[in-house]
């Protein structure tokens, strides 16, 4: 796959668990069970496709920022996906502290994604 299609997905899955981080914590919008569920899938998912593709990235460059964004993204999906499987029915995140500190992780984890994808061009032929 292209790194344009990587940046994509990369930047799907820090919109989608940024934007539900910004709804739980700073908005009082009620949503309805149906959609917690829905959003909790997507915030694993998103996890998910930003730890598989930052683990993608150093698999291919096997740098030492590429090995960082790997680990962060491997360990703030876990913390982001333990803290929204366990939450209730009308949470998303059971711990906000856990919520802060995998989206944080995660959104660190897209920037040194993209560090190493661009030093990996830079050192193309």
């Amino acid at each position: 796959m292209k790194s344009g299609l990587w940046l994509f997905v990369l930047g799907l899955g820090e919109l989608v668990i940024v934007g539900s981080y910004v709804v739980d914590r700073f908005t009082d919008v009620d949503l309805s069970s149906d959609t917690m569920t829905v959003l909790k899938v997507l915030i694993v998912v998103g996890a998910a496709l930003i730890a598989g593709s930052a683990y993608r990235t150093w698999s291919a460059t096997p740098t030492s920022v590429n090995l960082l964004a790997t680990l962060l993204g491997l360990m703030a999906g876990a913390t982001l996906a333990s803290t929204v499987v366990t939450a209730n029915d009308v949470q998303i995140y059971r711990s906000g502290l856990l919520g802060t500190l995998g989206t944080i992780g995660l959104v660190a984890a897209v920037a040194f994604a993209q560090v190493g994808m661009a030093r990996g061009r830079e050192n193309q032929p």
